[in-house]
């Protein structure tokens, strides 16, 4: 499993903006990276993957941590 930015590490401000530079302006919840590991639990016959849950946001690569703003 590969989540997003699901808890803040930062400040309220920067953690709501690094959810917004994702493709879908959202990252993974808690629950989602609960939802995605049952899927695979579910499906035997998918093994040896990594699953992004991170709303996108692998496909807008940042030159830093999102924690240090732009």
């Amino acid at each position: 499993m590969a989540p997003g930015i699901t808890l803040a590490s930062a400040t309220d401000e920067t953690f709501a903006s690094a959810h917004k530079r994702s493709a879908l302006d959202a990252s993974s919840t808690p629950q989602d990276i609960a939802s995605a590991v049952i899927m695979l639990d579910l499906a035997s016959a998918i093994t040896g993957q990594t699953i992004a849950v991170d709303g996108g946001q692998h496909l807008v690569p940042r030159a830093r941590d999102v924690a240090f703003g732009d």
